[in-house]
């Protein structure tokens, strides 16, 4: 919902207040004290906030996935819905929109893409990688990080995952920004809702063509292990689908949590000179970086029943919104939530997610991410803000458009 349509009375806690986009955690404790299973009357949907209920909600089958699209779409004028239906249809066959049994029939054969022998096989092509766009920042002396190192390695390294040729990557980045406009502001303008169309066509024809070539050509890649899954009940449809659901998610998180986790040591300076000095501390370290900012903010199910949720009544039918950001923050789960601790000793967030529907790429993830970042405290000598880092606009997810950094240019190999 636009935030210009939402009155103050509307929105007491200011869930809806442009200040949300750069700093949403103070708005999410104030909502978790005051009201913890929250009806929203802009949204018609139930927020939780407590990191109980939301780990509760994400492991309990009385909250479906399936259904979320049509609550949502239900609401739109005739006209709205009959031109959203290709792209209903196209991320209807997304895992996160699927439930049990269909759910587990879909996901059983890609867990094997993302098993730790097939992510422990990318760890070169990571490091390549990373070197790589460090040693063009440090010759540049500085840029843009997002631009320049978030972006490029989770999408180089998912494309190389999938089977997708570094001279392609351009198209590649032409529809995840198609797609990026359109999850941020839905079908609220026609642009967005024609340039997803349009993306959803385009790739379609661009993995059938690839597909034919690995049909003739085999090779040991996703594209490759996907076409051989291709007879019923997994038909073009749902391989289309899945590539792009693979490219798309397989880069935008990682992507979200190397800028906040950046950003987060930037602002900590003696937390970044302890991993320099001490690089086993990294992964619990990236571990706070998925607690303290994590790229997903809220999560959403459909109530298939009547459940009683802290004395309110959720009734079949309600959306139910999970807000991640403000459950990785509770207090009652995580003592002084608001400090980065690289030393935390529970480690146990939800920035992943929970239960059937767990991350399918977090091992990569959490692979790029160590990689990623021991590379960058090992080459980048002091970096530093240049300027006003620039949120972007999303209420579920959480990630820097800009991060100005600068830094001297000793390293370089």
């Amino acid at each position: 919902m636009p935030v210009a349509l939402v009155t103050p009375l509307e929105d007491p806690f200011g869930l809806f207040e442009p200040a949300i986009f750069d700093d949403p955690y103070p708005i999410y404790h104030m909502l978790r004290h005051a009201d913890p299973v929250h009806w929203c009357a802009p949204i018609q949907s139930w927020l939780l906030t407590r990191y109980d209920d939301a780990n509760s909600v994400l492991s309990d089958r009385r909250f479906a996935s399936a259904a979320r699209r049509a609550v949502a779409t239900n609401r739109m004028p005739l006209e709205l819905r009959q031109r959203m239906t290709p792209i209903d249809d196209f991320i209807s066959e997304w895992l996160m929109n699927m439930d049990p049994p269909k759910h587990l029939q879909r996901r059983v054969p890609l867990n094997k893409l993302f098993a730790k022998p097939a992510v422990d096989r990318i760890a070169g092509e990571i490091q390549r990688v990373a070197d790589q766009l460090i040693n063009r920042m440090l010759r540049a002396g500085g840029g843009d990080f997002i631009e320049d190192f978030a972006q490029p390695l989770p999408v180089a390294v998912i494309a190389a995952m999938v089977g997708i040729p570094p001279e392609d990557h351009a198209s590649l980045f032409t529809w995840f920004s198609r797609m990026t406009a359109y999850f941020e502001l839905g079908a609220s303008r026609p642009e967005t809702l024609d340039g997803m169309t349009t993306t959803i066509a385009e790739m379609s024809d661009y993995f059938d063509a690839l597909l034919d070539l690995r049909r003739r050509s085999p090779e040991d890649d996703v594209l490759t292990r996907l076409l051989a899954l291709e007879e019923p009940p997994f038909g073009r449809e749902w391989t289309r689908a899945t590539l792009a659901l693979l490219l798309f998610a397989g880069h935008e998180s990682t992507r979200a949590t190397i800028g906040n986790g950046m950003l987060a040591l930037l602002t900590r300076p003696d937390a970044m000179k302890r991993l320099r000095k001490d690089p086993c501390l990294l992964d619990r370290a990236i571990e706070e970086m998925l607690r303290f900012d994590g790229p997903f903010m809220r999560l959403d199910r459909v109530a298939s029943g009547d459940v009683d949720m802290r004395g309110q009544q959720i009734t079949s039918g309600d959306r139910v919104v999970l807000i991640l950001g403000a459950a990785n923050r509770d207090p009652a789960r995580f003592p002084q939530p608001d400090v980065f601790d690289i030393d935390r000793a529970n480690i146990d967030h939800l920035a992943f997610g929970h239960g059937e529907h767990f991350c399918l790429g977090a091992r990569l993830a959490r692979m790029e991410l160590a990689i990623g970042f021991e590379a960058l405290l090992r080459q980048l000598p002091l970096p530093r803000l240049t300027g006003e880092v620039v949120w972007r606009r999303h209420f579920n997810h959480r990630g820097l458009r800009r991060m100005p950094l600068t830094f001297g240019s000793y390293m370089i190999h």
